[in-house]
């Protein structure tokens, strides 16, 4: 008696259990086609390097970069459902290992529907597997230039500007060919600056001044202080500056001297090594940390 009453009860508990997931699952389901005004922008936890995911309110999922080994994956379960195995764009903004380490095995686990790459390309093993990869899957590559403007939804007003190159950069050091881009969505611009130094920040500010100014900046070389000079601090104005590095990065990551110059702006510093995943929603007016 005492044994079936205990089955009946496991069984309905069971069922309970089955029906909130499958409640659970449909609302994630019904949201994500129904779809919102919001875009999501999460500077990943990925440790010394950098993997920037975009959301935008269509549901058109970019990667910018892809931190340096695997972890990108499991970074990437906090901000995309259990169940989606496809990313829109992917976008390595330089071929260090830093930014590119995790792409071989994004490329195994989801599909990708196409790639803005960089013309400046590394003798590596990483980059090689990523290469071979890209290529093997057949993923149609478009080699990112300034002239470009990546629309993401068109309806909600959210895009990328490729701000640099705006030149052949295949010969140039890595670090200085890196892919520069601003994402808008309606009033409110994110600055994504790859690991470009000051050379090419004083480039930006004589091209585009305060065409620049952005409410969050992404700092330059993980908080290198090769990065984010005070004419570029000046230009971008951000709200807050994203540094994204490892936890006691062996390069002493971010400089000193670098987080002195933001904070003598009064500008928050936020940092994956102590904050993990950093989540920011806009809502073309509005932005605001989640």
């Amino acid at each position: 008696m005492k044994n079936g009453f205990k089955n009946k009860l496991q069984i309905w508990q069971w069922s309970v259990l089955a029906v909130v997931f499958f409640v659970a699952v449909t609302l994630l389901v019904l949201q994500s086609l129904l779809g919102s005004k919001i875009t999501t922008v999460a500077f990943l936890d990925v440790g010394q390097g950098d993997s920037i995911f975009i959301q935008a309110p269509n549901g058109v999922q970019v990667l910018v970069d892809a931190g340096p080994d695997v972890g990108v994956v499991r970074s990437l379960s906090q901000v995309m459902p259990f169940w989606d195995r496809s990313i829109d764009l992917i976008i390595p903004t330089h071929a260090d290992q830093d930014h590119i380490g995790g792409f071989p095995e994004i490329l195994k686990r989801f599909k990708i529907t196409s790639i803005f790459d960089t013309s400046n390309v590394a003798s590596t093993s990483i980059y090689e597997e990523y290469a071979k990869l890209r290529d093997d899957e057949k993923v149609p590559i478009r080699i990112a230039s300034f002239e470009d403007a990546i629309v993401l939804d068109k309806e909600s007003g959210v895009y990328l500007r490729v701000l640099y190159p705006d030149q052949n950069v295949s010969e140039l050091p890595r670090n200085e060919s890196s892919t520069i881009l601003q994402l808008v969505h309606g009033d409110i611009e994110v600055m994504l600056t790859g690991d470009a130094g000051v050379m090419v920040e004083d480039y930006l500010v004589g091209r585009y001044n305060s065409f620049l100014e952005s409410e969050i900046l992404k700092a330059g070389h993980h908080g290198s202080k090769t990065s984010t000079s005070d004419l570029f601090l000046q230009a971008v104005d951000p709200q807050v500056v994203v540094i994204s590095a490892g936890e006691d990065s062996r390069y002493g990551h971010p400089h000193q001297e670098v987080v002195e110059r933001i904070k003598s702006r009064a500008i928050p510093i936020l940092e994956t090594s102590r904050e993990g995943t950093i989540i920011f929603e806009i809502d073309g007016e509005n932005v605001w940390r989640k």
